[in-house]
């Protein structure tokens, strides 16, 4: 039996007995874990904050045969400003289903930590729900090696000129007008649709790959040019992003996700 410490965020939990619960969290060290919390009753139990949602934590844990149990926890920080309006709330607890989903346990993966603690940072700016949701989706993507390219055509390598651009879902690439080979499972994008995409890929990367200073003038800049692509061209992304994603996570995204 030992110790260790994990940096973390908290998913879910659930009461298991009148005085404990089963804590999952996504740790930087660890991935999706499950650990055993006691002393949960009270509401000014010492251990209690560690089971809320919207703070990031260590947790020091002891090792056990069964669930390895919490002993301590030292808050780091807290994004529980969220509380007060619905909408960011809501996204909040789409992104921690996302990872109760579609994340594998005990599998570390610093991409999606720093994706979780991003969009956490971003979810208290004013950007606009749907974009930000996208974001985050698209950012997953990146993170885990699903999201395709959007920079040219799958087949010819061109970059695209006409309006007749297709994203094959099954197959997850984007042809040009003169490759595409059309079918039932594919989506129709023009070059503003397109474009949009691109911002979205360029953000989500920053967003998985390090930590971003959300007063970055630079990163103000490019959040706020999200908002000047037309209503339709960033539906027809976003709507064939939920299909991209339903088809290559197995699962029907539309079943479960927070209408905001």
């Amino acid at each position: 039996m030992g110790f260790y410490r994990v940096r973390g965020f908290p998913l879910e939990h659930r009461t298991v007995k009148e005085n404990e619960a089963l804590l999952t969290l996504f740790c930087l060290e660890k991935g999706r874990i499950q650990i055993t919390v006691r002393g949960t009753k009270k509401t000014a139990a010492s251990l209690r904050p560690a089971l809320l949602p919207l703070n990031e934590g260590y947790y020091f844990i002891t090792e056990r045969r069964t669930s390895d149990l919490l002993t301590e926890w030292a808050p780091l920080r807290s994004f529980t400003e969220m509380k007060k309006y619905p909408g960011r709330l809501g996204l909040a607890g789409y992104a921690a289903r996302f990872y109760m989903v579609f994340t594998p346990v005990q599998e570390p993966d610093p991409d999606l930590y720093h994706l979780l603690e991003n969009i956490y940072l971003l979810f208290n700016t004013r950007i606009n729900h749907d974009i930000m949701r996208l974001l985050f989706e698209w950012g997953f993507l990146r993170a885990t090696g699903l999201a395709p390219s959007l920079w040219g055509c799958a087949a010819c390598g061109n970059d695209f000129t006409g309006e007749n651009i297709g994203w094959n879902i099954p197959e997850g690439d984007l042809y040009c007008g003169a490759c595409r080979a059309g079918g039932g499972h594919e989506k129709q994008l023009n070059l503003k649709s397109v474009e949009y995409g691109k911002r979205i890929d360029t953000i989500s990367r920053a967003l998985a790959y390090g930590q971003i200073d959300p007063e970055d003038r630079d990163l103000e800049k490019q959040l706020m040019e999200l908002e000047t692509f037309g209503k339709d061209d960033r539906a027809r992304f976003r709507n064939a992003a939920a299909g991209f994603c339903a088809h290559h996570l197995n699962e029907e995204i539309a079943d479960w996700h927070i209408n905001i």
